[in-house]
């Protein structure tokens, strides 16, 4: 989803050195090599840095518990019997890579050819995208099986509360239970717990589904992500809770 701010910016301002810690231990920690708990650590400490508030509750298991959700992510597979493709959109749009983190810049794209080549392979599926109007005139293709909503998108809890919206109105995705989450790879730390919150009463099987990264950036991803994660839940958009991804 596409933000008019750069919170890695924010984050490298208030202590540039802690973060490229945090991005150190992050990419060590993808390679199999580094701690979860120096991760957790830094992260937290960043935050206090940035956002000078209390911490949410349980908010150490919240982060393990998305870390090793995350983990997961590279070995999940996709079903074959699929019937609705989320694209949840990212930073830029699909012609305009924007002027986001580096870990974001082109994320847009990559989310909506990552779930157009899942709607090939899943003849039967439908693909729904919501996405900010600017975001909605740059789609790419025009088909009976995607559908562009016109919802009012600022974040991702709006996303998935849209998705939900769609599922229980009448329409095309009315019943569908099936659901496969497109979305950038930083945003599966958050998505879980936005999930509970949203789609937890819907009886849904959901599967996580990756787009790819910004070239060797998924570190920069993992560390900055973490820390708006804290910052979330200490607004209530996501639950303490993470809804289980079917493939994870």
């Amino acid at each position: 989803m596409a933000e008019h701010f750069s919170y890695q910016s924010k984050l490298r301002e208030a202590d540039g050195a802690l973060l490229s810690r945090l991005e150190r231990q992050a990419e060590a920690w993808l390679c199999g090599e580094g701690s979860e708990t120096a991760i957790i650590a830094d992260a937290m400490e960043l935050y206090t840095k940035v956002e000078g508030k209390d911490f949410p509750n349980s908010i150490e298991q919240t982060l393990q518990t998305a870390l090793s959700t995350f983990a997961t992510l590279k070995d999940a597979t996709t079903p074959e019997e699929v019937e609705v493709i989320a694209a949840l959109s990212g930073g830029g749009t699909y012609i305009d890579g924007g002027d986001e983190d580096s870990y974001r810049t082109w994320a847009d794209k990559r989310v909506i050819d990552t779930a157009l080549t899942l709607l090939k392979e899943h003849p039967e599926a439908l693909m729904l995208y919501n996405g900010t109007p600017k975001q909605n005139a740059a789609f790419p293709e025009t088909s009976d099986r995607i559908i562009i909503s016109d919802a009012e998108i600022k974040n991702t809890k709006d996303q998935l509360r849209d998705l939900a919206q769609k599922l229980q109105e009448e329409g095309p995705l009315q019943g569908k239970k099936s659901i496969v989450l497109v979305a950038s790879p930083g945003q599966f730390l958050r998505l879980p717990f936005y999930a509970q919150n949203e789609l937890k009463d819907l009886n849904l099987t959901l599967y996580a589904h990756p787009a790819s990264s910004n070239g060797n950036t998924l570190h920069e991803a993992v560390a900055t992500e973490l820390v708006r994660l804290i910052e979330y839940r200490s607004t209530g958009d996501l639950s303490a809770e993470a809804f289980p991804f079917a493939n994870t």
